[in-house]
C-alpha cells in the first residue's frame, strides 16, 4: 500500500494514488522494480512497488524504493528507504505517500529522468549529470549478501561524473545500472556477477564504465531485469547480456552472456522484427515489435509469458492468443514485473497475465495464475503503463 498514504497489504484491484491526482501525466517506462511517468514539460513520477515476500518457489525478498518528479523540475519518492534511497537525507523508515526530495540533496538540480532499483536510486538532470540516491557500493552479492570485505554503505548522495558525455537516459535492475549517451554510448556499474555489466567478465564495478563492445551500435535506449540487461539500437535490433538462467536473454539457451550480443531469430527460426521496446522481470523477458506485436521468453511459471509453457522459452516467442479472444496484433505498450506482464492495447484497455498474487493482474483476489493476457475491467481508457515487482499502474 505504499504510495497510497497507508499501509495496507494488497490492493487487488484498483485504487487511485490521490496525492498525484492533479499531475498531467506524459510518458510511463519501468524496469523490473520501477514504474516511471513523464509530466507535461518533461516533468515525471516514478512509482515502484516495495515489499518483502515470497513468490510460491521463488524465494527472493523484494523491497524495492518508489521514486518520481513532479511538477516544478521537483524530486518525489516513496516507498523503502532502509538505505536513503529515497533521497531524504537519512536513512530508515518508509515513505507512504509521496514526498518531495530536499534540493539540498540534488544539489539544485533539475530532474529530467529518474529509475529506482533495489538499494539505489538514479537522478538524470537536465545537464545530463547522474545523482545516485542510497547504496553506494553496489558490488554486492546475490539477494543483498555482500561479498567478503565489502560492507553495507550507509545513506548517501553520489555525484557520478560523465565528463563530456551527455546521457539522455538510465534503467536500473536489482544491482547493476544502465545509461545511454547522446551518441549512443552505454555504460553500466555496479554488481558484475553473471556478466551483467557487459564487460566480457563478472567483475564489479562502482563506476559508470564504457560498455566498449557496443562502440558504433548507435543504441537508442537501454533496460534491466534482475541481473539482465539489454539495449535497442536505432535500427530497432536487440541485444542482451547477462543473467541466463531461465533463457530470459533470448538467445536460445541458459548460459550467462558476459558480452552484448544481437537476439538474431525469434522461436520459429525466422528473424527477429524491429523491436520498438524491451522490458526484463526476475525470470523472463517481454518485447514490442515496431508492428505492434508481442514476444515474450524465459520462465514460464505462473502464465507470465501469455501461452502456455512448461517450463520456459528459449528464445522470443510471439503471443497469438488471449484470455477471450481479444485481439493482441496491435498492441502500444508492455511491461513486466517480478512474475506477471502487462500490456497496452490499441483501445486503450490494459491487459495482464502471469502471477496473480498480490492483486499484481488486477483480476481480484481470486485470480492467482493468468496464462493468456486478459482484460482489466478499468472503464476510462489508459494512455500509460506501468508495472513494478508485484504491482501494475495505468493513467487514463
Amino acid at each position: 500500500g505504499e504510495g497510497l498514504g497507508e499501509e495496507e497489504e494488497v490492493e487487488d484491484l484498483v485504487a487511485c494514488v490521490e496525492a498525484l491526482w492533479t499531475s498531467d501525466i506524459k510518458l510511463v517506462e519501468a524496469t523490473c522494480l520501477t514504474a516511471l511517468v513523464e509530466l507535461e514539460s518533461v516533468q515525471m513520477e516514478v512509482v515502484d512497488k516495495q515489499r518483502e515476500g515470497t513468490l510460491q518457489t521463488e524465494e527472493l525478498s523484494w523491497a524495492g524504493p518508489k521514486f518520481g518528479l513532479l511538477d516544478r523540475w521537483s524530486a518525489t519518492s516513496m516507498g523503502d528507504n532502509r538505505y536513503g534511497q529515497l533521497g531524504f537525507g537519512h536513512p530508515g523508515g518508509k515513505g507512504l505517500a509521496p514526498q518531495r526530495v530536499s534540493q539540498a540533496v540534488l544539489k539544485g538540480a533539475q530532474p529530467w529522468q529518474v529509475a529506482a532499483g533495489w538499494r539505489n536510486s538514479l537522478v538524470l538532470s537536465s545537464e545530463h549529470d547522474l545523482v545516485q540516491l542510497g547504496v553506494r557500493d553496489m558490488t554486492l552479492g546475490v539477494q543483498g549478501k555482500p561479498r567478503k570485505g565489502v560492507p553495507i554503505s550507509q545513506s548517501q548522495v553520489t555525484y557520478l561524473p560523465m565528463g563530456r558525455h551527455k546521457i539522455m537516459s538510465v534503467a536500473c535492475g536489482w544491482q547493476h545500472s544502465l545509461a545511454v549517451s547522446q551518441v549512443g554510448a552505454v555504460f553500466s556499474w555496479g554488481y558484475g556477477g553473471y556478466g551483467s555489466l557487459g564487460h566480457g567478465n563478472k567483475y564489479s564495478s562502482l563506476k559508470p564504465r564504457l560498455v566498449e563492445s557496443l562502440l558504433g551500435k548507435l543504441v537508442s535506449s537501454v533496460a534491466a531485469g534482475n541481473y539482465s540487461s539489454f539495449v535497442l539500437t536505432h535500427r530497432g535490433q536487440l541485444m542482451s547480456w547477462g543473467w541466463g538462467k531461465c533463457s530470459q536473454l533470448g538467445q536460445g539457451g541458459e548460459d550467462d552472456v558476459l558480452l552484448p550480443s544481437l537476439v538474431l531469430v525469434d522461436s520459429n527460426g525466422t528473424p527477429l522484427p524491429l523491436v520498438k521496446k524491451v522490458c526484463g522481470g526476475h525470470l523472463h523477458s517481454v518485447l514490442l515489435t515496431q508492428s505492434g506485436h508481442i514476444f515474450s521468453c524465459g520462465s514460464g511459471q505462473n502464465g507470465r509469458l501469455g501461452y502456455p509453457c512448461i517450463a520456459e522459452e528459449s528464445r522470443f516467442r510471439r503471443l497469438e492468443k488471449s484470455a477471450a479472444n481479444e485481439d493482441i496484433t496491435w498492441m502500444q505498450d508492455i511491461d513486466c514485473g517480478f512474475a506477471h506482464t502487462a500490456a497496452l492495447n490499441g483501445y486503450g484497455k490494459v491487459m495482464t497475465c502471469g502471477a496473480g498474487g498480490c492483486g499484481a493482474l488486477g483480476h481480484g483476489r481470486n485470480v492467482l495464475d493468468q496464462q493468456f493476457l486478459r482484460l482489466v475491467e478499468i472503464p476510462p481508457r489508459c494512455i500509460l503503463l506501468a508495472c513494478g515487482g508485484f504491482f501494475t499502474a495505468c493513467v487514463d
